[in-house]
């Protein structure tokens, strides 16, 4: 059920960054998921401190999510709190540097 559901989340992130102003940074999007089981709070705040230490600006604390920009690159860190899981999506112009943003993100969270 989580895979399933967490799939559909992914998808969504996806349709709303490359639906969004925001997807104007470039056509390659990566994603990653990873188990969290921190409050909503917890998850936003520790999304946000991450975004800043890895350089990305213009932090945005969303309902459930975190949204930063660095350069041409955007990053949206979501916190499924009732799932317990944290899904975070990058998406520029270059698939080696958005490889490399989500998994510092992702190993760093």
């Amino acid at each position: 059920m989580m895979a399933s559901l967490g799939g559909k989340v992914i998808a969504g992130l996806i349709a709303a960054v490359v639906l969004s102003g925001h997807a104007a940074a470039g056509p390659i999007i990566f994603s990653a998921w990873k188990v969290s089981t921190l409050s909503l709070d917890e998850c936003k705040d520790h999304a946000a401190v991450t975004l800043r230490h890895f350089g990305f600006q213009d932090v945005q604390k969303l309902e459930s999510s975190v949204f930063a920009e660095r350069a041409q690159y955007s990053a949206t860190i979501r916190c499924a709190t009732d799932i317990k899981a944290v899904f975070i999506v990058v998406a520029g112009p270059d698939s080696d540097v958005c490889s490399q943003f989500t998994g510092l993100l992702n190993d760093n969270f």
